[in-house]
């Protein structure tokens, strides 16, 4: 079991962010990878506010818009969903109110974990059956009821989220969920991984590749003796060209900024 890596998908609360959450998160993320290989991996919206806070989404003054940009944001969330394989989701606050969309959006996600969420989503009735989900709620607030509703699962009470009561009760729950899932189906978690490994690995080799040499077609845009060969499908003849100047060569795009030439820089010494 302990073999089997297994990915959870972890999104902060509104004017938070990913490495917020990390840091809070850390004694329990470092337990799970140690003992039982389940890697939290952690993720910021797209989104920022008029104050510059990260959200998930935000009210729009002066309009009927209630959730502006969460389209943006579920449209970000499922490139990342598939973008390596997930099992599960743990979200705070305004970000379990979005993970609460996911189940629905990703056969992939097995289980949820929503630590003082709430629901956008207006039914009143159960949504989703056999989704196990753990909820962390402060008993002191409504507000997680109408999530509770619509996904059932267990409920552990909270007053200060992500204590170390909670990060016991989250570690013990996630352990359970991948004993369940690779008692039920470890080859198929296993396929998963080998082939997000290959796909890593083939990206790497083209990346590598395109450093060692460079398509024509992208480098004759920032080299004379290319332009005046004609070779370039988007245009014909010679192109202004002023030494030094331009963008980067392509393949320096792959390597840190700092370790890139800045022919204007150089010219400038």
């Amino acid at each position: 079991e302990s073999l089997v890596a297994f990915r959870i998908l972890c999104l902060h609360n509104g004017n938070s962010s990913a490495k917020e959450l990390n840091a809070r998160l850390q004694s329990l993320d470092e337990r799970l990878h140690q003992k039982h290989n389940v890697e939290l991996v952690y993720v910021n919206s797209p989104l920022r506010d008029a104050k510059d806070g990260i959200v998930w989404w935000e009210k729009a003054d002066g309009t009927d818009e209630e959730y502006s940009g969460l389209d943006a944001t579920l449209l970000y969330l499922k490139q990342v969903l598939s973008s390596m394989p997930f099992s599960g989701v743990l979200a705070v606050g305004q970000g379990a109110a979005v993970a609460a969309f996911l189940p629905f959006m990703a056969n992939s996600l097995e289980f949820g974990i929503f630590v003082h969420g709430s629901s956008l989503l207006k039914e009143e009735e159960r949504l989703i059956e056999d989704w196990p989900v753990l909820h962390i709620i402060d008993p002191n607030l409504d507000s997680n009821q109408r999530l509770i509703a619509q996904f059932g699962g267990n409920v552990h009470e909270s007053v200060a989220p992500l204590d170390l009561s909670d990060l016991n009760v989250i570690g013990k729950f996630i352990v359970q969920q991948k004993k369940r899932l690779v008692s039920r189906c470890g080859e198929e978690l296993v396929l998963r991984n080998q082939l997000f490994a290959v796909e890593q690995e083939a990206a790497e080799l083209v990346a590598r590749h395109a450093m060692e040499n460079p398509p024509a077609s992208l480098l004759a845009a920032i080299v004379p003796a290319a332009a005046k060969e004609n070779i370039v499908g988007a245009w014909s003849g010679s192109k202004p060209y002023k030494e030094g100047g331009g963008a980067p060569c392509p393949s320096e795009f792959l390597l840190p900024a700092e370790e890139r030439t800045d022919a204007r820089n150089e010219e400038a010494r």
